[in-house]
């Protein structure tokens, strides 16, 4: 079985760590020639929670090369995630499966809309890991991944099993979901109150929890996205403000994408998560005023890198 994971951020190049551990073998599409070339030369460096590093061979495409899978990681930004699908539909040489690891809720409807036919998976993860270089990444707080498809009633149990297989023997703990969209509406429910406060201070995840301002900070962010959650349907009871602390507790040394993003003076995926939320309440002719400062204040950094 050939897997095929587009892009080489954290949790690309983590994905691409554990399946080599367990001598699966994928190839990490890289966006950017040089980083190709550095895991082809360097091998990737994997730092496991430990402490421990491994230096993995790791084979390697960069975005202008065709290939054969028979499943694709899709690993990449929700702004990446439009360039992806033609990727996806120019260079992938035979019918493929897709799993998709994204923070937001965008690409759902993108997918959905432009591979209407593909077998597409999503996953949920509070996986931490930390980049530290273009062939290099740091394990840095195990989580939970929760898989399932948009429409459960078209999926069956055999395509489920094959994609969370993919998995077998790593140390991701994989777990099926037949409400895998709640599952994704409380995902960025815990990005929309970690992210942009760790960005902004520019602190790790476990900080905002060191202080009962940045508790008290989380959960303003938390009781408003709370509220739009219950107008799209979806209900969140107040008790998950502890899954958000405990997020916090578990990724204590990470640093949010979206701070490894604002660091790197790349655009983050804020307007994807809280402007996410922020959207979807104007759509109920509702506000979200602080989903939309965070918005606001993130965008100000982007700009000044």
């Amino acid at each position: 079985m050939r897997i095929g994971i587009l892009g080489g951020g954290a949790m690309g190049l983590h994905i691409a760590a554990q399946l080599s551990l367990v001598g699966k073998d994928p190839v990490v599409i890289c966006r950017q020639k040089l980083q190709a070339e550095s895991i082809r030369s360097n091998g990737l460096t994997y730092t496991k929670l430990d402490g421990s590093d491994e230096c993995l061979k790791v084979e390697t495409i960069d975005i202008e090369e065709s290939i054969a899978l028979d499943w694709v990681i899709l690993a990449v930004k929700q702004p990446q995630v439009e360039s992806a699908i033609h990727y996806l539909h120019k260079k992938v040489t035979q019918p493929f499966s897709l799993l998709c690891f994204q923070n937001g809720m965008g690409h759902v409807e993108i997918l959905t809309e432009r591979l209407p036919d593909l077998s597409t998976f999503y996953a949920v993860t509070t996986e931490g890991a930390c980049k530290v270089g273009p062939s290099a990444v740091r394990h840095t707080g195990k989580g939970v991944t929760w898989v399932g498809q948009r429409d459960p009633s078209t999926s069956s149990s055999d395509s489920l099993e094959k994609c969370l297989s993919l998995f077998r023997g790593t140390s991701m703990e994989m777990i099926p979901e037949d409400k895998i969209m709640e599952r994704m509406w409380k995902k960025l429910v815990i990005n929309a109150c970690i992210n942009p406060l760790t960005a902004l201070l520019g602190i790790k995840n476990g900080q905002l929890i060191e202080s009962k301002e940045g508790i008290k900070a989380m959960t303003l962010l938390f009781e408003e996205a709370r509220t739009v959650a219950e107008l799209e349907g979806v209900e969140i009871d107040s008790e998950f403000m502890q899954e958000i602390v405990k997020v916090c507790r578990n990724t204590y040394e990470n640093k949010s994408s979206m701070l490894q993003d604002i660091e790197a003076g790349r655009r983050t995926e804020i307007k994807y998560i809280n402007g996410a939320i922020e959207r979807m309440a104007k759509k109920h002719g509702k506000e979200a005023p602080h989903h939309a400062l965070m918005v606001r204040i993130i965008q100000v950094l982007e700009a000044r890198k």
